[in-house]
């Protein structure tokens, strides 16, 4: 689930930024499009895997 989360992050920014660039600027620059949708997708990523508590954690605080 977290992947395919990810993914749609991916996909919506991909199309966001190629849209934005051919409006604003009549051509679409593909590094910055590809770059910058990788970003948002690994930071989702991050946002959700820090999330998730530490199951060691929860075991440690059962056992004390």
């Amino acid at each position: 689930m977290l992947i395919k989360k990810s993914l749609l992050y991916f996909i919506f920014s991909f199309l966001f930024f190629i849209i934005w660039n051919y409006i604003a600027d009549g051509e679409i620059e593909w590094s910055y499009v590809i770059q910058i949708s990788i970003t948002i997708s690994l930071i989702y990523l991050f946002y959700e895997w820090v999330k998730v508590p530490y199951q060691w954690k929860k075991d440690k605080d059962e056992e004390n």
